[in-house]
């Protein structure tokens, strides 16, 4: 049997979860395999980045995609930051939204039901304060066959030192860990690149069962020029700018394989 076929055989065996019901025919095979789950294809916007629904531009099928990936739910229903949340800066922009969320009860509830019939698999990312309320959410959400995958959000600050989960290793071993017992489900993580090292946090993450790790590229608002200008608007936690690009391409690079 040849590569090729050796691949396409291994595909089959991998789980592919029911959500996937709408077939797109390509001259290419564009599937990919995460962790044990497979998608038609890599295209997948970032949590939190894009509409599915009423405020979708409507500029292609959404089941064309390989994935939707939804917005960080968190364990607790909160409301997120107060006003305002977002400020310009030169080649960038501040945020402290603060992932105001429904919670999982009432997003498995209300939510989810909607992605049911968009044509692609979901990917589930999920958020909390504390190590417990990543674990809770594994368990509540279960083998739910419309969610194909879980994400870790932990580039979000715990309450303990406000730290990112992920900038302790010890820290995000645990948090990992706890997370891993409680779900079959393929299981990625969203790392933080402010770290000195991210090879450390990525093997703590993968000795404690992770699937998939990638990195945020987002920095802190300190470290970039007329930041300060914008300081007085909002409480920023957090600055997506290009600036911030190589330094995530670095991590990626470095990042065991």
């Amino acid at each position: 049997m040849s590569d090729a076929q050796n691949t396409l055989e291994r595909r089959r065996r991998v789980h592919l979860s029911p959500r996937l019901c709408t077939v797109v025919s390509y001259l290419t095979d564009l599937s990919v395999e995460l962790g044990g789950a497979v998608f038609k294809n890599p295209v997948m916007p970032a949590s939190g980045t894009y509409d599915y629904f009423e405020n979708n531009a409507d500029c292609f099928p959404v089941s064309e995609l390989g994935a939707v990936m939804i917005k960080s739910v968190h364990r607790l229903r909160r409301p997120g930051n107060p006003g305002p949340r977002i400020a310009e800066v030169c080649g960038g922009m501040l945020n402290c939204v603060g992932i105001p969320s429904v919670g999982i009860e009432a997003f498995l509830r209300d939510e989810l039901p909607r992605y049911e019939n968009i044509g692609t698999q979901v990917i589930l990312s999920i958020s909390g304060s504390e190590p417990v309320h990543y674990a809770e959410i594994a368990e509540l959400v279960g083998d739910d066959p419309r969610i194909a995958a879980l994400e870790m959000n932990l580039s979000c600050p715990n309450v303990g030192s406000g730290l990112p989960f992920s900038s302790d290793p010890q820290l995000l071993y645990d948090t990992v860990r706890q997370t891993r017992q409680r779900t079959t489900l393929p299981l990625y993580a969203k790392l933080s690149p402010n770290v000195t090292d991210i090879r450390v946090s990525c093997r703590a993450a993968e000795d404690a069962g992770l699937d998939t790790e990638y990195v945020l590229c987002s920095g802190d608002p300190d470290s970039v020029d007329g930041v300060y200008l914008a300081r007085g608007k909002l409480d920023a936690d957090l600055v997506r700018a290009p600036r911030f690009e190589p330094d995530a391409h670095k991590a990626q690079s470095i990042l065991p394989s």
